[in-house]
């Protein structure tokens, strides 16, 4: 299924970051209605346009980290309501995982291999490039799941990219960890320190 749902708190980040959510649907050829409705839904294409747009309108590099902070719990999918209050951080991961596998053209992959556990992102339903803007909002928002969950920090071993380098230090500082860009995939490594999502304390209740 060519759907991807957008969290309903998406509008109050982009202000919150001097994003007109109005000037953005307009560069992204969609209809100025889109945010009004309860539930939103786009398709692939849409959706890296939607991305495309917000990191030009920005200006700003780390925008795709900054909005995931913006956009409280609260106003999150009720699917990622209820990651965070999954049993620990691997079940939050994989609830996430389920969601997306089943309700859009999403896919996130949760393996283990070598003492590392591995998390990584593919659009099913697109050959284009992804925008890096969405990439680092889709890293960030499984560390925030991770640090609002467990109420420790989550870092991992390090990300993969398929990009070309672009702004490596600005993402390294931000994930605490080192970021290999024109890599196979695009990836989150976890080392032996988090027993591959299993070590962490259990999410609150």
């Amino acid at each position: 299924m060519n759907a991807i749902k957008l969290s309903p708190g998406i509008t109050t980040g982009l202000k919150a970051l001097g994003v007109d959510p109005n000037e953005l649907l307009r560069r992204a050829g969609l209809p100025l209605s889109l945010f009004s409705g309860e539930s939103v839904q786009v398709t692939t294409e849409q959706h890296f346009a939607l991305w495309q747009g917000i990191g030009e309108l920005s200006g700003d590099p780390a925008i795709g980290l900054k909005l995931v902070e913006q956009v409280p719990v609260a106003q999150h999918h009720p699917a990622s309501i209820a990651a965070h209050h999954a049993r620990n951080f691997r079940d939050g991961l994989q609830r996430m995982a389920r969601y997306k596998l089943l309700c859009g053209s999403e896919e996130m992959r949760l393996s283990e291999k070598g003492g590392e556990g591995i998390l990584e992102f593919s659009w099913l339903l697109s050959r284009e490039k992804v925008p890096l803007s969405l990439l680092d909002a889709a890293f960030a928002s499984m560390l925030q799941l991770g640090k609002r969950g467990t109420g420790v920090p989550v870092r991992p071993l390090r990300i993969e990219l398929r990009h070309p380098p672009e702004n490596a230090e600005m993402r390294e500082r931000y994930f605490g960890c080192a970021v290999k860009f024109r890599g196979p995939g695009t990836r989150w490594y976890f080392g032996e320190a988090t027993s591959t999502f299993l070590s962490l304390p259990t999410m609150p209740p």
